[in-house]
């Protein structure tokens, strides 16, 4: 989670910017509590899951595109 989670913040405070957005003015386009704005522009990120993170970009009006790449495991002898 840490690095994408990282990563998913950078991309939230860059659409922060972006649309010149205090904490105040996101929570009332998005619904979602100024303090938790807040806590990603200072990168307090314990709280947020990677879910909640796309939720937030989402709602800010940013599309999340998620690759996921299967890989056999490797074999372990007992």
């Amino acid at each position: 989670m840490r690095e994408k989670g990282k990563r998913l913040s950078v991309c939230a405070r860059k659409a922060l910017d972006r649309d010149h957005l205090t904490v105040r003015a996101a929570q009332d386009r998005t619904g979602i509590a100024a303090a938790d704005f807040s806590c990603i522009r200072n990168a307090d990120l314990g709280r947020f899951t990677v879910d909640r993170l796309m939720s937030i970009l989402n709602r800010l009006g940013s599309r999340v595109e998620v690759k996921i790449r299967v890989r056999r495991a490797e074999r372990v002898e007992h």
